[in-house]
């Protein structure tokens, strides 16, 4: 079966460094049969959380460039990265009235949801939406989605 998978930065990240969960996020990645999306907020994101680990020590400058060469490459050719437009911070907006979230994860969480609402109605499958932060995922949970956490697929 054909799945749309979104992948929130939290999620997204482990494929490109080593923690707890990556190697499942590699796996769905390399075995997934439809489309992997995120946000284009997750080129910030990806940016910072890469920078940080390099500024720590836990990335050489060197390998924080390949690192950012790679998830470069990858939005490219084969994750989709979605504008914020306005349906987007529109549904953003309701869900900070439905939901004590960051502005970021309220973003993730609209683009998914908008994204999976034009599924639908093409009657196609739900998509999964993937994050390793329980409390998005449990506000994810709460709108209908289908949800994954790559914190409950131990390496």
């Amino acid at each position: 079966m054909v799945t749309t998978q979104y992948f929130d930065t939290s999620a997204l990240i482990k494929y490109y460094v080593d923690e707890i969960g990556s190697a499942w996020v590699r796996e769905r990645v390399e075995q997934a049969t439809g489309l992997l999306v995120t946000s284009s907020l997750a080129r910030v994101e990806v940016a910072c959380a890469l920078a940080r680990r390099s500024r720590e020590g836990a990335l050489t400058p060197a390998t924080q460039e390949e690192l950012w060469q790679a998830f470069s490459f990858d939005v490219a050719t084969v994750l989709r990265a979605l504008r914020v437009n306005v349906d987007v911070l529109s549904m953003a907006e309701q869900l900070a009235k439905r939901h004590p979230l960051r502005a970021y994860d309220a973003v993730h969480l609209a683009t998914a949801l908008v994204v999976n609402q034009r599924l639908v109605l093409k009657g196609a499958p739900a998509l999964t939406f993937l994050s390793a932060d329980g409390r998005l995922l449990e506000f994810a949970r709460s709108e209908g989605m289908v949800v994954e956490n790559p914190l409950d697929h131990l390496d």
